[in-house]
């Protein structure tokens, strides 16, 4: 209590953020992506079409997911210098710490690296959406002492990141599975660490 006040901790009660990207409702059992239901989404939509549900707020046309997964394809080529550094500096490292070491890499051959605006920033998105999956996989090989698997254009995101982990074209049902297990955690409102920040921050854990 202070001054005959209830004291509020954690983050009961408090608004933490607004976004309209999605909502989790705990005591519904709910996860609303764009105002869709997680439910409606997972298992009839890819990945790619959930990833322009969030950066467009509408579900996308044959046209325009098509127009996607071509972008995708071509940005799923890593560059010369970052193959590299994975081959060397990121090799040795494990888990998160070589996908971190990777990232910050991601913009060597970014034109637009300085430019803020909404479409330059569009373009950055699917250029790190799309090579994240290669990262991953190419450093998985890596450090298995295999040879990375250039990717093929004709997959789609799931489809391509299995094959270049496992250098052989993917089962359907294993596509549709990852697919739907993306789309699933596509967007839950708030990154874990910052939740659990905010709600050390407001338990005054730090004083104790």
């Amino acid at each position: 209590m202070q001054n005959g006040a209830t004291v509020a901790r954690g983050l009961e009660g408090v608004v933490s953020h607004a976004t309209t990207l999605s909502e989790v409702d705990g005591e519904r059992g709910r996860l609303v992506i764009r105002g869709y239901d997680v439910h409606d989404l997972v298992g009839r939509v890819s990945f790619e079409e959930a990833a322009y549900l969030l950066w467009y707020g509408v579900l996308p046309t044959a046209s325009q997911i098509r127009d996607l997964r071509r972008e995708m394809a071509v940005a799923r080529h890593i560059p010369g210098a970052i193959v590299d550094m994975l081959r060397g500096p990121a090799r040795a490292a494990v888990g998160m710490h070589a996908l971190r070491i990777a990232a910050a890499m991601l913009s060597v051959d970014d034109a637009d690296v300085d430019d803020c605006s909404s479409e330059a920033s569009r373009r950055r998105a699917v250029r790190i959406t799309a090579r994240i999956p290669a990262l991953i996989a190419h450093h998985y090989r890596l450090n298995r002492g295999e040879p990375i698997v250039e990717p093929t254009d004709h997959l789609g995101f799931a489809a391509g990141y299995l094959y270049m982990l496992e250098d052989r074209e993917p089962e359907a049902a294993r596509v549709a599975a990852l697919d739907a297990y993306m789309v699933a955690v596509i967007d839950h409102g708030m990154n874990a660490s910052s939740a659990a920040t905010l709600a050390a921050s407001g338990s005054r854990s730090s004083n104790m």
